[in-house]
């Protein structure tokens, strides 16, 4: 899963854990952009589907997560980050940690809630203090997940899921376009997008505090 934030013909030095990236090239003028990445986002779900068989769809682990009230102190951390102490599950796809024993089939969906906490460090390390984005617009297939795309529970900004999820496709197609001269320019690209879905933060201060020091704190092994 990638994060990109376009900052037009700068090359912007990267922040901690960022790079700086072509974001795409039109009449040999670059565009850049910042971009941070998290691994086995999506292929993590899969791997809870097809090898220990928690649920039969992707698409149902948003509605499976719904299901409890909290985390009760479980997050997972991919193997890449700091593991987490305490009683830990080792699995291939990552380590999940609690103070008791947890019901691991609504538990560990939540791994969408983890991916909003580590997208919410990427967009600091990206934008600094600037402060939250007015709008975050998602793609791809776990944009279909509507537990991970109320991603403003963390984010304080509201987010935009489109109709068409496959951005990625449809930009190489939008440029191929562009360049044929069946649109114009970027704004006739623009009003293309059609919105699917718009998911605004609902998450109070204190509650968001709490999760996101949870966070930090079993990145930190605490």
């Amino acid at each position: 899963m990638f994060f990109l934030l376009n900052t037009g013909q700068e090359a912007v030095p990267p922040a901690k854990g960022t790079l700086t990236t072509m974001a795409y090239r039109t009449s040999g003028r670059p565009i850049y952009a910042v971009e941070g990445s998290i691994f086995a986002a999506g292929a993590a779900l899969k791997w809870l589907r097809d090898r220990l068989g928690l649920f039969k769809d992707v698409a149902q682990t948003g509605a499976i997560a719904a299901e409890l009230r909290g985390n009760e102190g479980v997050y997972w951390c991919l193997p890449s980050q700091v593991l987490v102490p305490r009683i830990g599950i080792l699995t291939q796809g990552g380590l999940s940690a609690a103070l008791r024993w947890i019901p691991a089939r609504a538990y560990c969906p939540r791994r969408a809630g983890i991916l909003s906490l580590s997208t919410l460090d990427l967009l600091q390390a990206i934008t600094g203090d600037g402060g939250p984005p007015r709008t975050l617009r998602v793609d791809g297939g776990m944009a279909a997940n509507d537990w991970f795309a109320s991603f403003p529970r963390t984010s304080r900004a509201p987010v935009e899921r489109p109709l068409m999820l496959e951005a990625t496709a449809q930009g190489a197609a939008f440029l191929a376009g562009l360049q044929l001269g069946i649109f114009t320019d970027f704004a006739a690209i623009s009003a293309t997008w059609v919105p699917g879905a718009r998911f605004e933060p609902c998450m109070d201060g204190a509650e968001r505090d709490r999760s996101i020091k949870g966070w930090r704190d079993a990145l930190a092994g605490r």
